[in-house]
């Protein structure tokens, strides 16, 4: 008998401390476990390691929102992963590039001082971003540098986006004043003005913030950007009908009048393959350089141990800790 209570008694000590001990784990996870965000080799990146990069990542960026943090959580991941295989690739950024940079921004470290106080940052911040980025450089150089463009490729674009990226619209530089139409003794004296008289009133009513009248002038500008600022596709139209160096008869749009004058127009132009063709073949080089180079650094990935785990800025801690379970025993194990 007195054997039975002994054990008993050791048996409900034991599933005490059982208890205790998963109470206390339990409790411990659901307040203190930092889920993991991502990994790449041997390095760890969990929630509380991403509050301290946040105010770096996001630098002179006050306000984000949630879609801006997860975009920019993968973007740090995987620029770390870049720099891990760079580093197992043993390349280097060009410190000479590094500093033609920095002398960019001020040509002496006295200045630099200056500016980057007035930036908000420090020399050693900048540098390390340069660093970053031309580690970054050179990796995709050495990896993808050797693709290159075919002549057939390069015709082959040209003509695809010939109406299109190769075709030039026309533009115009224009004046116009918006007048109402009970401003009856300016509408009256506009057609009987002479060009510099015109271009003076517009001018004039350029800086004018009483809504009566307003003057503009657009350099070179094309339909769509003519559009935004007079509100109406039929009033642009006008603009690019006109005659040049005459004003135009008024056009009415919302209870308001439109004057223009056409000082120059630069006509549709379809540019030749011939003078397309150094741009077309950069751009379809940097394309097939970087869809090769992801596609690399895609299967270096589990090379590298790359995971990433973006939902877990949502979990809690206890749920992220039993989905980081496998994870977390991989690392502990150096799997």
């Amino acid at each position: 008998m007195v054997m039975m209570k002994m054990k008993k008694r050791n048996w409900l000590i034991g599933t005490g401390l059982v208890a205790a001990v998963l109470g206390g784990s339990l409790f411990w996870i659901s307040t203190q476990y930092q889920p993991i965000l991502w990994t790449v080799d041997e390095q760890v990146v969990r929630t509380d390691d991403w509050k301290q990069l946040k105010p770096i990542v996001f630098h002179g960026i006050p306000e984000y929102s949630k879609t801006d943090e997860l975009e920019k959580l993968e973007q740090r991941s995987k620029e770390e992963l870049v720099l891990a295989i760079a580093e197992a690739q043993g390349v280097k950024a060009d410190q000479a590039a590094v500093e033609k940079q920095l002398e960019q921004i001020a040509p002496t470290a006295e200045e630099r001082v200056q500016k980057f106080k007035e930036m908000n940052t420090t020399e050693e911040a900048v540098r390390t971003n340069y660093t970053r980025a031309l580690t970054a450089f050179a990796l995709k150089t050495k990896i993808a540098g050797h693709i290159q463009a075919t002549e057939e490729e390069i015709k082959a674009h040209y003509e695809e986006n010939k109406n299109t990226i190769y075709l030039a619209p026309e533009f115009r530089t224009v004046h116009f004043l918006r007048v109402r139409k009970d401003d009856t003794m300016l509408v009256n004296n506009i057609p009987s003005m002479d060009i510099a008289e015109f271009r003076n009133l517009v001018k004039k009513n350029s800086a004018d913030d009483r809504g009566v009248r307003f003057g503009a002038f657009h350099e070179l500008v094309g339909r769509e950007h003519l559009n935004s600022h007079t509100g109406s596709e039929q009033v642009t139209e006008v603009a690019f009908k006109a005659e040049l160096n005459k004003i135009t008869e008024p056009i009415e749009f919302n209870g308001f009048l439109f004057f223009f004058l056409v000082d120059e127009i630069k006509p549709v132009h379809q540019f030749t393959f011939e003078e397309s063709r150094g741009k077309i073949e950069y751009a379809v080089r940097q394309d097939k350089q970087l869809k090769f180079y992801r596609g690399w650094l895609a299967e270096q990935e589990p090379v590298h141990g790359y995971r990433y785990f973006p939902e877990n800025l949502d979990r809690g801690r206890l749920e992220a800790f039993w989905h980081d379970l496998p994870v977390n025993i991989d690392l502990l194990t150096g799997k």
